[in-house]
């Protein structure tokens, strides 16, 4: 289920992104939700038995991880921020 959320928000930011002036950020973020779509590949891969806060605390573990991060151009940890911060609310909501 979050493997197919990744894989729709990547696909909607290629086909909705009309601000080209911060293609940077827009890029971080597909990047983010490219990392999860990895991640949850390599866990499926490695028959690795996670929780969903389990999951929750690695991807809060990288958000704050890139957060705090030099990089030349801080719009596009923004956007890879921003990313996993959305696939962190959507595991919280299938929680409940």
């Amino acid at each position: 289920m979050i493997e197919k959320y990744s894989i729709e928000k990547c696909i909607d930011i290629l086909l909705n992104v009309k601000n080209h002036k911060d293609t940077d950020y827009y890029k971080g973020k597909y990047k983010g939700f490219l990392y999860l779509k990895k991640l949850i590949i390599y866990i499926k891969n490695k028959k690795i038995n996670l929780k969903h806060y389990n999951l929750y605390d690695i991807l809060k573990t990288q958000k704050n991880n890139i957060r705090y991060t030099y990089y030349y151009n801080q719009s596009f940890l923004d956007g890879i921020c921003a990313a996993l911060y959305e696939s962190m609310n959507f595991l919280s909501e299938m929680n409940q």
